[in-house]
Parts: structure tokens; C-alpha cells; sequence
């Protein structure tokens, strides 16, 4: 942020700095391509001022390579972001592409003759792969009964 406003700081100061000694107007400065200023005789155009020449390339760009540099800065500040993104977008990718142990558009293997719709968990133990640390079930007994609704 500091580097965002110190070139601001830069650009504003050289383009007073022109207006103020070189005889520059606002619009002079500002335009990315400025003629020099009309009342600047014919002989001393294109002579060198302060390291920028009248009515030459080091004015055109002037600005130019002020806001260049701001957005270098800006996305220069974004690298670290990137560098986090790279190997969570592959993780999901693989997630994506991974094929399942079970088919679950196939037709083959066993059904049940019948459903009770009684539902029994007993003794659940469950951690994420990630975090086996952090236990999420130990021990989970839950009973749920036909038409009731069920939150975890």
C-alpha cells in the first residue's frame, strides 16, 4: 500500500515540478501523448529539461510507467495467494477425477428382499482423513425409527 501511494506521491510531485518550472499545464501532463506547450519558441523544442525532454518520449510515458508500476506492485502483492491456490486447485482436481470403488449407476449386486426402514448405527468411530487427530465419532450409538428425521 505504501508503494502504491509513494508512486502517486512521485507522479503527482514530477508532474508540479513540470508545471511549475517547464511552464507545463495540468492537461500537458496528464495527457499520455502531450504536445509541448504552444508558448515554448520553435528552437527550444525538444531540448533537455530536468531529464525529460520537451515534447519527447520521456514525457509521453511519464505516467505510463507510474501506474505500470503501481499494478506491478499490486500484483506482486497477490503472489504469495497464488502460490497457496496452485496446490488446493490440484487437490480438487484430483478429487474430481477420482473414479469410485462402487459403481452407483450399475445395476449389479445384492438388494435386500425387504426394508424395515429401521436404521441402527452402534460403536462409530470416525476422523477425517486429514485431521486424524481430531476425533469427529468415538463410539456413536444412534437408533433411528421409521419416519423420523434425523440430524447429525
Amino acid at each position: 500500500l505504501f508503494t502504491m501511494f509513494f508512486l502517486y506521491f512521485c507522479g503527482f510531485a514530477g508532474g508540479a515540478y513540470l508545471m511549475d518550472h517547464n511552464g507545463y499545464t495540468f492537461k500537458d501532463v496528464m495527457q499520455v501523448a502531450p504536445r509541448p506547450p504552444a508558448f515554448v519558441p520553435r528552437a527550444s523544442r525538444g531540448v533537455r529539461l530536468g531529464g525529460l525532454r520537451r515534447g519527447g518520449a520521456g514525457r509521453q510515458v511519464f505516467f505510463s510507467v507510474t501506474f505500470m508500476g503501481m499494478g506491478a506492485g499490486q500484483a506482486a502483492a497477490l503472489a504469495p495467494d497464488i502460490g497457496k491456490a496452485k496446490p488446493a486447485m490440484l487437490s480438487i482436481f484430483s478429487l474430481i477425477d477420482m473414479v469410485p470403488a462402487i459403481d452407483v449407476e450399475s445395476d449389479a449386486g445384492e438388494r435386500p428382499a425387504s426394508v424395515q426402514g429401521h436404521l441402527a448405527l452402534e460403536e462409530v468411530k470416525f476422523r477425517y482423513p486429514a485431521r486424524k487427530d481430531a476425533k469427529i465419532f468415538d463410539g456413536l450409538n444412534l437408533a433411528i425409527q421409521a419416519g423420523q428425521t434425523v440430524a447429525l
